[in-house]
């Protein structure tokens, strides 16, 4: 016996399942741009520069290594976090005294693209399980 092509079927979808892999997945992606973009700015603030002191909109210059062996990426929940020294927040939105020198934001802006890339890149690998 054939069956109708017009009998109405029902189809179910388990969303909980889908949401709990969307979330996991998307769990492994922030973990894993967590720690590039960490890789990313120690690399920068650690790359050989000697002083004289950076000029104005430069990455600053390295001169006791405090700045790079304090500054952080952390995940919170769906958030990206970079902590960094105090001296680090004045150097990168400046001071009355200080000109900016902004490499916190600089190095996501710039990269801005990249990132957003690569988040889809981990993303396509997460969801097929590498």
């Amino acid at each position: 016996m054939a069956l109708s092509a017009t009998r109405v079927r029902r189809i179910e979808f388990n969303l909980n399942r889908i949401i709990t892999r969307n979330n996991r997945v998307l769990s492994q992606v922030l973990n894993d741009l967590t720690g590039e973009i960490e890789a990313e700015y120690k690399h920068r603030l650690s790359a050989k520069q000697a002083p004289p002191p950076s000029k104005r909109g430069q990455i600053p210059a390295r001169d006791s290594g405090q700045l790079v062996d304090n500054t952080h990426v952390i995940r919170k929940g769906r958030e990206i976090i970079v902590t960094t020294l105090q001296y680090g927040v004045w150097l990168d939105g400046g001071t009355s005294t200080i000109a900016a020198r902004p490499w916190i934001r600089r190095l996501l802006h710039n990269r801005r693209a990249y990132w957003s890339k690569r988040t889809t890149a981990l993303l396509h690998a997460h969801s097929k399980g590498r």
